[in-house]
Formats: C-alpha cells, structure tokens, sequence
C-alpha cells in the first residue's frame, strides 16, 4: 500500500523540492522525510498537517488517499508560476527593445558627428546652398 510520504515524494518531483527545502519551509524535523520513506511507518498526524499547511495547493484528499487529483483546481502557486514566467517573459523583451533602441541611438549619433564633420568642412558657398 501506498503510503503519504510516497505521494509527497510525487508531488515534491513535480515541482522541483528536495527534502531539505521541504523540512525548512513546512517545520519538520530533520530527517523526519528519510525516515518516513526509508521505514513501514508513515508521516505523523502533525508532520501531514504541516505540510498541508505550507504546500496549499496539494489536495488534502489525494495526499491521504491517493483518491482525486494530486492539486488543487486553479491552484495559487500555478497562478504565481505563470505570473512570474509572464513577467520575466516581458522583462527580457523590454530588455531587448531597450538595447534595440539604444544601438539605434548610438548609430544616429554617428551620423550625426559625421554629418557635422562634413559640414565643417565645406566651403562657405556650399554652406549658403
């Protein structure tokens, strides 16, 4: 039989936890994970609940049961996710229209010290037309 800790192992894969970051975010004793994985007995009452606390987009019922999808619909942290990839998304194109226009920049200021060069040396007939 499937055990909690097993199904936490499944969702701690799914998004990219290990066991140490799992122990300091949720309050866990250390080594409280191994132990449960490495052993016939399971996470305490009071360890589940404290991951249920932090990790509140895990589906209480699947975490238990194996029974329903292992998150929660529209889910917060999913939300947060793509938030987060959407705004990084638009920092590094803003990023590439800054340096887009900053080249533009630098060119038309080229031409414009060429431009004068030019000016400055022409002849005064030429300056008049």
């Amino acid at each position: 039989m499937e055990k909690v800790v097993d199904r936490f192992v499944i969702y701690m894969k799914l998004v990219g936890l290990n066991d140490n970051k799992v122990t300091v975010a949720a309050g866990l004793s250390n080594g409280i994970l191994g132990k449960a994985k490495n052993s016939t007995h399971d996470l305490s009452a009071q360890n589940i609940s404290k991951l249920l606390l932090c990790y509140r987009d895990i589906n209480a019922r699947w975490l238990m049961t194996g029974e329903g999808e292992m998150l929660l619909p529209e889910s917060n942290s999913i939300k947060v996710d793509d938030s987060l990839s959407q705004l990084l998304t638009m920092f590094k194109e803003k990023d590439a229209a800054y340096n887009l226009l900053l080249e533009q920049l630098r060119e038309l200021e080229r031409e414009n010290i060429e431009l004068k060069t030019k000016l400055e040396g022409a002849s005064p007939l030429t300056k008049v037309i």
